[in-house]
This record gives structure tokens, sequence and C-alpha cells, in this order.
């Protein structure tokens, strides 16, 4: 990376770039200052992996990669957990947006889903980065968890064990600077490991807010483009109003580990967090309002 300040052939790439996405000059190269050298995180859900998905997001990540940014990403893998479920005929079982992991051949039917999502995604990375730039971290263990506990659903008043279902309880981040510092991307999937190396599945969007406190900026992208009221995207939330949203399934989901982060003490880079389409992720990171909603403290 070239550090704080692009070089004169970058910045005039960047210029470049700006004018032809109809991003004016000063709001973007200001932007794109503010995160040279600094760690990016980007959430990807699984549901914007569809319908030739992985490359217009590679595509996207290129680009951001051209103006000499080097993001963290992390991947969920919703839709295609539940595709090879039903394949295999294992029930889906939903609770509070968090999918109940009951036995091993649920976990198993997880973690093959995600290592394919985690493949095609370093691999369309690669074909528009350039060979090598991605790299999947599905090996290393870099989050740590331990099971969830069960939970009483209000709806029903049942205690729920979510069985294989973990929360986090640490991060290394060596790997990740590691990637990072020698220009690679690391791709990493929402897989845990506990303390006997058991692996759990836990929630992309909770794997999210417990990687982003070593992050100065945060990007969780959905096919909705951001949290909607009354199906219009919400532009601005501060955390009072996150805390009221009404929002269910994976979106509540979101919204309740975005308040639990920008609450969280321990974080100390953190004063906003957005939610966009994989379309806006450049107008959301080098524009002052973006296209989806900003959650701020």
């Amino acid at each position: 990376m070239a550090g704080l300040y692009l070089q004169p052939e970058q910045a005039a790439h960047a210029y470049e770039y700006f004018a032809s996405k109809g991003i004016p000059a000063e709001e973007g190269m200001r932007n794109l200052e503010a995160i040279l050298g600094k760690k990016i995180l980007v959430k990807i859900g699984g549901d914007c992996l569809n319908n030739g998905g992985y490359d217009s997001i590679a595509q996207s990540l290129a680009e951001l990669y051209s103006l000499d940014v080097v993001p963290t990403i992390l991947h969920g893998g919703g839709a295609q957990i539940d595709k090879i479920m039903e394949e295999r005929e294992i029930p889906i079982i939903k609770v509070n947006g968090l999918r109940v992991v009951p036995d091993e051949s649920t976990l198993d039917a997880v973690i093959e889903a995600l290592s394919k999502v985690n493949g095609n995604l370093v691999n369309a990375i690669n074909k528009y980065a350039g060979s090598d730039i991605a790299v999947g971290l599905m090996n290393e263990k870099i989050i740590y968890a331990e099971k969830m506990q069960p939970v009483i659903v209000n709806e029903t008043g049942k205690l729920v064990d979510f069985g294989y279902l973990g929360d986090v309880t640490k991060v290394d981040n060596a790997e990740l600077d590691s990637c990072i510092k020698k220009g690679k991307i690391p791709v990493l999937w929402c897989i845990g490991y506990g303390n006997e190396g058991q692996q759990f599945n836990i929630n992309a969007d909770v794997v999210g807010g417990a990687l982003a406190h070593s992050h100065v900026k945060y990007i969780l992208l959905t096919t909705t483009g951001g949290y909607r009221e009354n199906g219009e995207i919400v532009p601005e939330m501060n955390l009072e109003e996150a805390k009221k949203h009404n929002a269910d399934g994976g979106m509540g989901v979101k919204l309740n580990s975005i308040v639990e982060l920008l609450e969280n003490p321990k974080n100390t880079n953190l004063d906003s967090v957005q939610i966009a389409s994989p379309d806006n992720l450049l107008y959301e990171l080098l524009t002052d309002k973006g296209r989806g909603t900003i959650i701020t403290k």
C-alpha cells in the first residue's frame, strides 16, 4: 500500500475513477485518503452472492484494491446453507433470525456450504483484482467461540437450544494483519473454534461485530441496500433510534449486533457502521452521504 497518500499515478487513476462514477473529486479524494493504510471490514451476506453476485462484488472489491485500499472480507452464506440442507432433507430451523444447528449432520452441511462460498469468493476476487490477491482463511484458527447459551423465545416461552451455534469469545488478528501488510485481501468465513477444537457455526453479523473492534470502517452488504421502513431506506439513524428498530429476521440480528458493537466500551475505533447494497460499496466508502443506512453513536 502507498500509505497515507497516493502516488501521482495512483492519484490520477483515482480521479479518473471518481469521474467515471460521478463522485465529486475533492469529496472522493478526501474520503479515500481518510482510509488509506487503515483497516476496513466488509461483511458480505450470502444473499448478495446469488445470480452473478460473486462477479459483481469481486469487481467492486477489485476497484477498491486498485485505489490502494486492502479490506478484510467476512462472508455469510445463509442462502447457500439452506440449499444444501434442502438437498439433504435436513430441517431448516431458525429462531429470532438465528440458525439452529442441532446435530453434526447439520453442522457438516453448514461447513460445506461456507467452504464453497469462501472458495468461490476468493476465486472471483482473484479473477478481477489479480492472481493470489485474495486469501481464503478457513484453515487458520482466527475466530474462537463457545456454545451459544439457550434462550427463551418470547412468542412461545420455550427454551431453545441452538446446538452447534456459537458466540465469539476471542479474535486472533495476527493472520489478518499479516495478510493486509503483504497487500493480500483476507477472506474469512463465520466458523469459530472452541477450546477442544470443536467447530461452531456463528452468525456472520455476530462475527462482524467481534471483528470490527480492530477496524476503522465497517460496512455490511445486503440485497436490501440498508434498513428500510415502509419500503424506503432510512439513510441515517443514531444509536437510540437503532435500538427502537422494528426489523426482524436477519436485519433484526444485524441491527442488534450493530447496537451492541457501538455501545461496547472496548470499541474505540468505530463511531458508525454502514449497511449498503453491493453495488453501492464504493459510494458508501468514498462519498459523504453514501446510498445506504449509517448508524452512528
